[in-house]
């Protein structure tokens, strides 16, 4: 995405100076060029990269495909739509009755589309009365579910949220839904995509998020940053457990982990800002209960901390339960737990007048 005259104007004049002293094709020193990256955000970079990502969204194309699967209390569908332009896929699930049903957004983990764990978690929604929706990302894989390829290059934490926000439009329009009754949640990449869907739009009620926020300017990303550049190989074979091929490079590209261009600093900062939800605490408006591990490689405790505390002293409920030793993916038992603790929390405010 190109920054706007105004957004340019906004950068801070440090990196002024930097765009006119450096050389643009030659790398920069990479502890410089890291300095520079993870220099603090203004107040003005942070406000020009959430205006210019604000999005209206539509629903468009929207198509029932086969029955994906049949459960007792419902069934789960084949759906397309088309978002931004390019074709995607998803499901979504019913319960049986006329309804309207409360409406749950569920943005699944990962880069490769919707796996069996998301379809359990559909499931559930379903059996607690919800019609779910759940959107496969731009320039996904199929996971040998039947799902077609999404149309669109792979992105990472950037514009897969209008897939999700046009799934939602696609959602609150069916005869057999409740539009005023919307909840969301998200799991790792899709609960950072989550966090950046309450950023740009207010028919979400309440929000849940696991093994997230997302904060790509953490100062854990920026030692992994430097060492990206030293140890290339080496911090992407540990990155490719979390992020797919595609992902990485996007990644790769969207650091400047080869060129380390001081030219490209601005426009690489507002990428960085934009997919940082937590930066944007002070513009949540949504209760929020999230749920971290002490151990997680790419969510913070103290960025989960920082954001309940925020919404807290703003008269809005959230939480950030964090649960010690645990990584990325928590235990089965504590998920389950935790996710049925967000159904009650939903509930509560799916029933506020």
């Amino acid at each position: 995405m190109q920054l706007s005259r105004k957004a340019i104007a906004r950068i801070t004049v440090s990196f002024a100076i930097a765009l006119l002293l450096c050389l643009p094709c030659r790398a920069a020193d990479s502890s410089d060029y890291v300095d520079a990256l993870f220099a603090p955000p203004t107040a003005a970079e942070l406000d020009a990269a959430l205006e210019q990502t604000q999005y209206a969204p539509q629903c468009v194309d929207f198509a029932f495909g086969e029955i994906y699967k049949e459960i007792g209390s419902g069934a789960i569908f084949h759906i397309t739509y088309t978002s931004d332009g390019y074709k995607q896929s998803g499901i979504l699930g019913i319960p049986a009755g006329k309804g309207p049903f409360p409406i749950a957004i569920f943005n699944h983990s990962g880069f490769g589309g919707i796996s069996g764990f998301d379809v359990g978690e559909a499931e559930r929604f379903v059996q607690q009365g919800y019609v779910v929706a759940l959107a496969t990302y731009r320039g996904e894989q199929d996971k040998g579910k039947n799902f077609p390829k999404a149309e669109g290059p792979m992105d990472v934490l950037g514009d897969e949220v209008h897939d999700i926000l046009n799934l939602m439009e696609c959602a609150a329009a069916l005869d057999t839904t409740d539009p005023d009754r919307i909840v969301m949640m998200g799991v790792s990449h899709g609960g950072g995509l989550t966090l950046s869907a309450l950023l740009r739009t207010n028919r979400v009620k309440a929000a849940a998020t696991f093994a997230s926020p997302i904060n790509l300017t953490a100062p854990e990303i920026r030692d992994m940053v430097t060492n990206w550049i030293k140890t290339p190989s080496g911090v992407e074979a540990v990155l490719s457990i979390l992020v797919s091929n595609e992902g990485i490079k996007k990644l790769r590209t969207l650091i400047g982990i080869k060129d380390r261009d001081m030219a490209r600093v601005p426009e690489r900062r507002f990428e960085i800002l934009r997919r940082s939800p937590t930066l944007y605490a002070d513009r949540i408006t949504v209760p929020l209960a999230m749920h971290i591990g002490t151990e997680d490689p790419v969510g913070y405790e103290q960025d989960c901390e920082a954001v309940a505390a925020n919404l807290q002293a703003r008269g809005i409920e959230s939480t950030c339960v964090v649960f010690q030793g645990q990584g990325h993916a928590l235990k089965r038992e504590d998920h389950e737990a935790a996710r049925d603790k967000a159904f009650e929390f939903f509930e509560k405010y799916l029933n506020v007048q």
